[in-house]
């Protein structure tokens, strides 16, 4: 109560406040356990981790992990304190779906603490590797704990736990590295959830074209809810009950964009943003419905 009186007075007297993110860190709390507790006994959980103006996600189903990017390198040791509590000591596949540093920052700090089946790549051409330090780093951390590399490919399954998780489309050279990524589905027994990394317009617009059947009960907005991607198109084929957004708050891009939200909203989905909740952990309850708990309410 004497915090909340704090902040008020605050507002009152016009002096920058502070979010209660922010509050939770300076008391030394961890309020995103309240999500995990929260959905604590699910046999199916996506955690949609907040790592600021960059992606992680993690994969839970029967025990079974597997990590989709992680972030950048300077929220490695948040991270890793997550993926401890979430209870990931071990995870099946560690995936990047392009080779951007708010994407696969922390990946070496990953493979050095966790341990690590296969690191699932997208293919790319050869400068993107040779031509990138934090893909150097990668790979190289990846020999060193001997973790079998694998290139992503259009049609490939990938079994975790009893759930699957599919290579609808594998990543397009057009020159963007944005579109190097895959579009992907995570699929249990009542719960899927449709992935595209930073992918743009041409991703989007390559597997329209294919005619993929992109049907999602979530969809993680591609580019954190840029402009570039979620076109209104691509959003209502996907037709997902909730849009989670990764993005930082008040970030230099203005994540999420009007015309993305826009998208979204024309197709009735449930938005989450971890600028807004932190982190988020889509999971099913023991009658098997889809729920969604987070880190503090918006």
């Amino acid at each position: 109560m004497l915090l909340t009186a704090l902040i008020g007075l605050g507002e009152a007297w016009g002096l920058p406040l502070p979010s209660w993110k922010d509050v939770y860190r300076a008391l030394g709390l961890r309020p995103q356990i309240a999500a995990l507790t929260q959905s604590q006994g699910s046999h199916t959980r996506v955690h949609f981790i907040d790592v600021g103006q960059a992606d992680a996600t993690l994969l839970e189903q029967d025990g079974a992990f597997a990590l989709l990017d992680t972030g950048l390198r300077t929220t490695a040791e948040h991270l890793l304190e997550y993926l401890h509590e979430a209870g990931a000591d071990h995870l099946d596949y560690l995936i990047m779906t392009h080779p951007h540093s708010d994407h696969m920052g922390a990946m070496p700090d990953v493979m050095r603490t966790v341990s690590v089946g296969q690191l699932l790549m997208p293919e790319m051409p050869p400068g993107e590797i040779s031509g990138r330090t934090g893909m150097r780093n990668v790979l190289k951390e990846a020999k060193s704990n001997n973790i079998e590399i694998k290139i992503m490919r259009k049609g490939e399954v990938y079994p975790l736990g009893d759930a699957k998780l599919h290579v609808l489309q594998g990543g397009l050279d057009t020159g963007n590295t944005n579109d190097l990524s895959p579009v992907l589905r995570f699929e249990s027994e009542g719960l899927s959830c449709l992935f595209t990394g930073d992918g743009e317009s041409a991703v989007e617009n390559q597997a329209l074209q294919d005619g993929l059947d992109l049907k999602s009960d979530i969809f993680q907005a591609g580019h954190h809810g840029s402009y570039t991607s979620n076109s209104r198109a691509f959003v209502q084929s996907a037709a997902p009950e909730a849009v989670v957004i990764s993005c930082g708050k008040d970030n230099d891009y203005g994540h999420p964009h009007e015309v993305a939200l826009r998208a979204f909203g024309a197709v009735f989905a449930d938005v989450y943003r971890t600028d807004q909740q932190g982190t988020v952990v889509a999971y099913l309850d023991e009658q098997d419905s889809l729920r969604f708990a987070v880190e503090h309410a918006a």
